[in-house]
């Protein structure tokens, strides 16, 4: 009986452990898998030059990622009113941006930097809202609506 009880004991601690590391390792993919693929930098504002004709940010998008994306969509606050490819218009004081689809090509490593139109007094948050994967998959919850419009070359 005694020997009965510790076999029972063991394979309890046994299967304890076993449940505890795989909600670990679940967690730790999870959160590999949720990570965003893109960082953002915002420069302070930067005076119009010959480059871009009016006063602006420098947003400095970087692929964090080891999957090459072909196209995104970042997300701003802002001082404005915007709408989306079907005319619905966001919420007041948010928007979205994204590049000319030639320019919207990222390797892992790369960097793209895009300007954003200054708001005096109100610095930008700016977000990444769906990101489209060379090979397949997207990220990101796509509230701008701009699927249609992100894509690569």
């Amino acid at each position: 009986m005694k020997r009965s009880l510790v076999y029972l004991g063991v394979a309890s601690l046994a299967l304890f452990i076993a449940v505890g590391a795989w909600m670990v390792v679940s967690k730790i993919r999870t959160w590999h898998a949720q990570r965003e693929p893109l960082r953002i930098t915002v420069s302070s504002i930067q005076p119009a030059n010959s480059k871009v004709s009016f006063d602006h940010y420098l947003v400095q998008v970087e692929n964090v990622s080891t999957k090459t994306i072909r196209g995104f969509s970042l997300g701003h606050t802002c001082r404005c009113r915007g709408w989306d490819s079907d005319d619905k218009p966001y919420p007041y004081g948010i928007n979205y941006t994204n590049p000319l689809p030639e320019r919207q090509l990222l390797r892992p490593g790369d960097v793209h930097e895009m300007p954003l139109e200054a708001d005096p007094g109100l610095p930008p948050r700016v977000w990444v809202d769906l990101v489209h994967f060379e090979r397949g998959g997207n990220w990101g919850t796509n509230l701008s609506h701009k699927d249609g419009y992100v894509r690569g070359y």
